[in-house]
């Protein structure tokens, strides 16, 4: 089965702008740069950066209108493992998407703090005037603090900063094949103070629990990191397959494992396998259900495992028939 790319497009169109004035360089630039930011933060907060590409069209006679094509890369391994559920499996999911973030934003004015998860598992934004309801990956996706601080600054920073004025901007995407747009969303200068709204819902101070989590005899293999003794900065693998899991930034708490280290009597090799006591510390993001790692230490190393170098092999000078039959 070959994947090929897809490719999505999304036309930004810059509203009432003067053609005789037209629009600084400089600003366009860096319009260019935040819409890449934004789109390249959507697809790391959902685990599809390798997939993702951005690129400009040429820009349309006359207009002030830029089309981006979003690109979608083939990766077999990502499409096999991948859940046909998830929003994120080819370039119109991911374009749809960032529309619902668009949408959503708009909608609530804002203001993703009221929220509340449904029985189906999708997030339902919004009160009585009026609800929005997205699937829980994209709720993540409104929730995160830098999603929110790019998003503002493509769609705020045109009407606020730009030299030249630009009294709206307006957001469409395109199926594949059809002129007439799939989706649009405008947002005008009058508008602005929603971005300002929603990028202080989405920093307000998070409510975090940490959790630790306890493993023993643990067979961990040892992947890069300073193998000279140090406390810290090594990194470890678990697992084989599908099941491999890395452990980042890992300190090594084991005084007596450390001090061989560092007296040459154990050299550490990426063939190698260490049984050991580890602690997990993890913060999880009470209102996203998101977990990122603190710290990864290794407590004792019960047991090392050096791999099997082959021995030293004997071979007769040439010429030499000692060994032949008589």
């Amino acid at each position: 089965m070959i994947e090929t790319c897809e490719f999505q497009s999304i036309i930004y169109r810059f509203v009432d702008v003067d053609p005789e004035i037209g629009i600084d360089a400089e600003d366009l630039t860096n319009f260019l740069k935040d819409f890449n930011a934004l789109i390249k933060e959507i697809a790391r907060e959902a685990s599809v950066q390798n997939r993702v590409k951005v690129r400009v069209r040429p820009f349309q006679k006359g207009s002030f209108i830029t089309e981006f094509s979003i690109q979608w890369l083939p990766d077999l391994m990502s499409l096999l493992n991948s859940d046909p559920s998830s929003a994120f499996n080819n370039a119109l999911g991911f374009v749809d998407a960032l529309f619902l973030i668009f949408e959503t934003v708009k909608y609530v004015r804002g203001k993703v703090s009221k929220y509340r998860v449904k029985e189906n598992g999708n997030v339902e934004y919004g009160d009585e005037s009026g609800r929005i309801e997205v699937p829980d990956e994209v709720h993540q996706l409104i929730q995160s603090e830098d999603i929110a601080r790019c998003f503002s600054n493509v769609v705020k920073k045109p009407m606020a900063k730009f030299k030249g004025p630009v009294h709206s901007v307006e957001i469409s995407s395109f199926k594949e094949d059809s002129e007439e747009p799939s989706a649009t969303v405008s947002f005008s200068l009058d508008e602005k103070d929603i971005l300002e709204v929603y990028v202080k819902e989405a920093e307000k101070e998070t409510i975090e629990e940490e959790r630790i989590t306890e493993m023993h005899d643990l067979f961990l293999r040892p992947i890069s990191g300073s193998y000279g003794g140090g406390t810290s900065g090594y990194i470890f693998q678990s697992g084989s397959g599908d099941e491999i899991k890395t452990y980042k930034k890992v300190r090594i708490e084991d005084e007596g494992f450390l001090a061989s280290i560092r007296d040459g009597d154990i050299k550490l090799n990426s063939g190698d396998l260490l049984r050991v006591d580890m602690t997990l510390s993890d913060l999880v993001n009470l209102r996203t259900g998101r977990t990122r790692s603190t710290t990864c230490t290794i407590n004792s190393v019960n047991e090392y495992r050096p791999i099997k170098k082959p021995g030293p092999q004997t071979y007769l000078p040439l010429g030499d028939n000692s060994s032949t039959a008589e």
